[in-house]
């Protein structure tokens, strides 16, 4: 028998074998989940209720698939039971994503991404523990272009 058993989840995409995952990012958050659920973080009862209150409030948004509504709910539940246990400050998880999303802007196609602290991201942080703004403001803003007709 294994010393790993994933606990069971209704609902997840798979086949005999176990869950098959659409997109390498729905396969981290799961593991993400089962791993601090392994390390005592959370109880699995814990976790279902949280997930189960996610899936209740959040709807799907227009024209998602099925799965990837789940995995966007599993995500939103994770950040939610890391906030809620202090595993990581909000600020801490906003910063991770900024990162994130530098390096998956920034990466050229085909290559591996590298995580690194971009200026903005350390910008953003300051601006946001000064001022306590939930979001970044526009970088930039054009102005409408109005014919002068209505």
């Amino acid at each position: 028998m294994s010393s790993f058993e994933v606990p069971q989840v209704r609902d997840l995409p798979g086949n005999g074998a176990g869950p098959v995952f659409l997109e390498p990012w729905h396969a981290e958050a799961f593991s993400l989940v089962v791993t601090l659920h392994r390390q005592g973080a959370f109880g699995w009862n814990e976790w279902v209720e949280l997930f189960s209150d996610t899936l209740r409030d959040v709807p799907a948004e227009s024209g998602e698939s099925v799965e990837s509504a789940h995995y966007r709910r599993w995500l939103l539940t994770l950040e939610s039971i890391v906030a809620r246990k202090r595993l990581a400050s909000v600020e801490e998880m906003t910063q991770r994503k900024e990162e994130w999303r530098h390096a998956y802007l920034h990466t050229p196609h085909g290559e591996p991404m590298e995580l690194r602290r971009p200026p903005a991201a350390i910008e953003l942080h300051e601006s946001q523990h000064h001022s306590h703004a939930a979001h970044p403001a526009p970088i930039a803003v054009s102005p409408s272009r109005h014919s002068g007709t209505v």
